[in-house]
């Protein structure tokens, strides 16, 4: 029987996600998400999502519920459900750079933000120009002001 991270990445290659080598991942990581010691199985985004990395399966968990949650309601979706487009669109961003996920989220503004800033998604020039010209400034302000009261 499949547990949920085995599941999860069923659903990514179920929708067109390339797996990526070892190597690449983990350059992907130091990248876009500043990784670099990889101790753990899992590794929990500082972002105010929580977003995890499962370093063993090789992508970004964007869902903001438990696990059992997720495979009892969401996972029987499929795309129709928005929390699993998500978590497929990111992290065929983020680890295969495919532009027809960017193209797919370019109109939803806090995915961009969530691409472009949070994750220093910076390659797509479309994605690039919405991001600078559509993205609610005074939030990233807010996170940023967050980030600077914990040091």
């Amino acid at each position: 029987m499949e547990n949920i991270s085995q599941t999860l990445k069923s659903l990514l290659l179920k929708n067109s996600y390339k797996t990526i080598d070892k190597k690449d991942f983990l350059e992907k990581l130091k990248t876009y998400f500043g990784i670099e010691n990889l101790d753990k199985e899992i590794i929990i985004l500082f972002n105010q999502k929580g977003y995890e990395i499962n370093i063993e399966q090789q992508y970004m968990n964007t869902y903001p519920f438990e696990q059992e949650y997720i495979k009892k309601y969401v996972l029987q979706e499929g795309v129709k459900n928005e929390y699993n487009n998500k978590f497929i669109y990111y992290n065929k961003i983020i680890f295969n750079d495919n532009i027809s996920a960017i193209t797919s989220l370019i109109g939803n503004k806090e995915s961009v933000e969530d691409i472009y800033f949070y994750f220093d998604y910076e390659k797509n020039t479309m994605l690039n120009k919405f991001a600078l010209s559509n993205i609610n400034y005074d939030n990233f302000v807010y996170v940023v002001k967050r980030i600077w009261t914990f040091r």
